[in-house]
């Protein structure tokens, strides 16, 4: 369901989980559980790898976020991870498959996800002050979050 602008300005620590959880719902009601599944596991790596760089960032991210977006296209997920032989859907070991399609197209440029550090406007660099150990927390509460999802 679409959301109000200002809805998220509402949430605290005890919403958040049922926010994030309600985000990937699209992800299941309109392919699978699996391919939600699928987009939490890789939001993890892409958060772990994200909090990995900033932990050696010296750097103050003041009203900074994560943007994550994901696409629910059901065509677009069967087309990327067609079913094998035994009637399950594959979504391990994508970057290791041939990208090529039966029709030539090359299935490299359709992305299904992305995350993106975005809101800068406040943000600066603090050489010999080390990283910042809030946004850091916030990271890692998120990657924990995801990890929920999955239980």
């Amino acid at each position: 369901s679409v959301k109000e602008r200002d809805w998220c300005r509402d949430l605290t620590e005890e919403t958040i989980v049922d926010a994030i959880a309600h985000y990937f719902s699209a992800a299941a009601e309109s392919v699978s559980a699996g391919y939600r599944d699928y987009l939490v596991w890789q939001f993890i790596t892409e958060a772990t790898e994200y909090l990995e760089e900033i932990e050696q960032a010296e750097v103050r991210m003041y009203s900074s976020s994560l943007l994550l977006v994901y696409d629910a296209n059901k065509a677009k997920y069967e087309r990327l991870f067609p079913v094998d032989g035994d009637g399950n859907r594959k979504t391990r070991g994508f970057a290791d498959r041939d990208c090529g399609s039966d029709d030539g197209e090359d299935v490299t440029d359709i992305s299904l996800l992305d995350m993106k550090a975005i809101d800068f406007a406040h943000s600066h660099w603090v050489p010999g002050q080390g990283p910042d150990e809030l946004y850091i927390a916030g990271i890692r509460k998120l990657i924990e979050i995801l990890h929920s999802l999955l239980a």
